[in-house]
């Protein structure tokens, strides 16, 4: 633990930040948690703010922990393009207060970045890139002034655990497995899905809060096709029944296969909880809409 550190956290309301405070806190670090309007609820201790116009004034802090952005799949972002312009606000807002106190940046990006055309089997951190939307340039342009600044970048699978939105593909799964519905599985259900429990991404922030690491590391698990993620499901329910080929997808046989070797290597850090615990703990969850 680093003696001293206030830690500021964006995004704290979301499935990243909610863990990531409760790792921090456990070990006696000095969080502020910062959060959308959207996500207010009865909690306290936390700072309400909305990041496209402004940064709150909460005094100096130590290092930022930047997760928040607007999400293509949150339903308050209509199209790509307004979540792209608003992610680059939400950035340059809270890059500069980082700035203004000499703030430690930790910034969560995203592993969708990578082109998914390259025939390498495991995506490294420094494979080529397909920067292919206005949110995904978004990212882009906050990983390279997260570097410049010295800060740490974490390139993220797909983040779960509990407090996961309904419009995303394990959530619905869940969703009509529990009802006793089919579970549409696109295409032949080849494309895969790289699953990171929230419990591992905040056990890596945790990790670098204490030490002095900068660079773009890859936070990543095992992939899974959709095909045995709807097995999975079913299994764990014991509910629904699979449905295939009734859509075509098009992103069938898709990979998702990330090397985490440089986190090991630099952090220490492994993913160490398996997909059949994180899903089994979100069956009784309400998703977000």
């Amino acid at each position: 633990m680093l003696l001293g550190a206030r830690i500021a956290i964006t995004g704290a309301g979301g499935i990243v930040g909610r863990a990531t405070r409760d790792a921090l806190a456990r070990v006696g670090y000095d969080v502020v948690p910062i959060m959308s309007p959207a996500y207010r609820g009865d909690e306290r201790d936390v700072v309400i703010a909305d990041l496209t116009q402004t940064f709150p004034d909460i005094g100096k802090f130590t290092h930022l922990v930047h997760l928040a952005a607007a999400l293509p799949h949150d339903r308050r972002y209509r199209t790509d393009s307004s979540s792209g312009r608003l992610t680059r606000s939400i950035d340059q807002n809270a890059f500069t207060a980082a700035r203004k106190y000499s703030a430690r940046v930790i910034y969560a990006s995203t592993c969708s970045l990578y082109d998914p055309t390259c025939p390498i089997e495991k995506k490294e951190e420094e494979t080529n890139l397909r920067i292919d939307s206005d949110y995904r340039s978004s990212k882009r342009h906050g990983e390279l002034d997260a570097l410049q600044m010295g800060g740490v970048v974490l390139r993220l699978a797909a983040p779960y655990g509990p407090g996961i939105f309904l419009s995303t593909v394990l959530a619905k799964f869940i969703e009509d497995a529990r009802s006793g519905k089919s579970l549409d599985v696109w295409g032949g259900g080849t494309r895969e899905q790289n699953f990171v429990h929230s419990r591992d991404i905040a056990s890596c922030i945790r990790k670098i809060c204490g030490e002095q690491a900068s660079g773009i590391f890859n936070i990543a698990a095992q992939p899974i096709r959709m095909r045995e993620l709807g097995e999975l499901v079913v299994r764990l329910c014991g509910a629904g029944a699979l449905r295939m080929g009734l859509y075509p997808d098009p992103l069938e046989g898709q990979f998702a296969r990330y090397s985490a070797e440089k986190a090991l290597r630099c952090l220490g850090w492994r993913p160490t909880v398996d997909l059949a615990t994180g899903v089994a703990e979100c069956l009784n969850e309400e998703f977000r809409i």
